[in-house]
């Protein structure tokens, strides 16, 4: 069983926009549902702790500066995840950890013309966060990954017009397995192992380079070869999503896929101390344990919140400015995310 069946509703059930990079968002969302992502779907491993600890010290500024620089750097806060993770790899603990995906779908928009949902808030009526999840525990050095639990998609929060939604939802998924708006998720054990080696991606799981550097190299490459693919089998639209850099495709991968969440602590650790070495990355909020590290692009915006001290990516998200606002959704929620929650596992 392949790890991207859980991802098997987070796609747009409405027609794409005119921007290139969401498109290609889009497409890859909806392909992930029968192959590996080509070109996102990839994970982590990597460089010294100690030199990612130097790296940390060296960055902070000295205390009590008044208009000093921030506390750390994004590549700092990073490098200094990536050292935890591999510190809590060498204690030893199989790890359980869920990820929930969502996905905010909108009702009544300019985009909803022939399926009931859109990604376009302004002059949307309504909207609905769907979800669905799944757990996994993976031994201690991550060489084997267990599936399980999992819940189906299905309706979580709504906004706005609640009986427009209820009607969209009902119309378009009422007689399928998702079921009415107001419907219980199901929830399965399927408790079986899924294979974790990444074949098909730009940088495989299973066969990587270790030097964050090599790392990044690697990806871009990988973006390259696939963007270069997508363009011959599907047209310009797909090769357009070219002009992606690393580190916006990184932080996409990490808002829409599972891949990274469930690949060993050695890849995990190398793809944020490669995303380190990535430009463009910002801390938006350093003040608590969790740091909020932000990428902008003129269409994109995708936050990550990490904890350093824990070795852990807590959530990513990816929101669209240019889907406008809609006042009855609740300020700062994302068009997608993935939220992830980890513990030691159950003997």
């Amino acid at each position: 069983m392949d790890v991207l069946d859980s991802v098997r509703e987070l796609k747009p059930a409405y027609p794409v926009t005119t921007h290139a990079p969401r498109r290609a968002l889009h497409r890859e969302i909806a392909r992930s549902q029968r192959r590996p992502l080509r070109r996102v779907a990839l994970v982590t491993a990597g460089a010294a702790a100690a030199a990612a600890v130097a790296i940390t010290a060296s960055t902070f500024a000295p205390p009590g500066s008044i208009g000093g620089p921030e506390a750390a750097s994004a590549s700092a806060y990073l490098n200094e995840t990536a050292a935890s993770l591999r510190s809590s790899a060498v204690a030893g603990h199989a790890t359980s950890t869920t990820i929930v995906l969502e996905q905010l779908r909108m009702v009544g928009g300019p985009d909803a013309s022939d399926e009931p949902f859109g990604s376009i808030r302004t002059g949307a009526t309504g909207a609905v966060l769907t979800e669905s999840s799944d757990s996994y525990v993976s031994s201690s050095d991550g060489s084997s990954v267990t599936w399980t639990s999992s819940t189906d998609f299905h309706a979580g929060e709504v906004y706005g017009d609640a009986a427009a939604v209820e009607a969209a939802w009902n119309s378009y998924y009422g007689e399928t397995y998702v079921g009415v708006l107001d419907k219980e998720p199901v929830t399965s054990a399927p408790n079986r192992p899924i294979d974790v080696a990444g074949a098909g991606i730009p940088v495989p799981l299973a066969d990587f380079p270790a030097d964050p550097q090599a790392f990044l190299n690697a990806w871009t490459q990988g973006m390259t070869e696939a963007s270069m693919e997508a363009g011959t089998a599907s047209g310009a639209d797909d090769a357009a999503s070219a002009g992606q850099s690393a580190a916006e495709n990184m932080m996409w991968t990490l808002a829409t896929s599972v891949l990274p969440y469930v690949a060993t602590p050695e890849y995990r650790a190398t793809f944020l101390e490669a995303l380190a070495l990535a430009e463009g990355i910002v801390v938006e909020d350093g003040d608590a344990s969790a740091k909020v590290l932000v990428h902008e692009t003129s269409d994109q915006r995708f936050r990550l919140v990490i904890s350093p001290e824990d070795g852990m990516i807590v959530s990513a998200e990816l929101s669209a400015p240019d889907g406008g606002t809609a006042e009855f959704v609740p300020e700062g929620t994302p068009d997608y995310a993935i939220r992830t929650s980890t513990a030691p596992a159950l003997d």
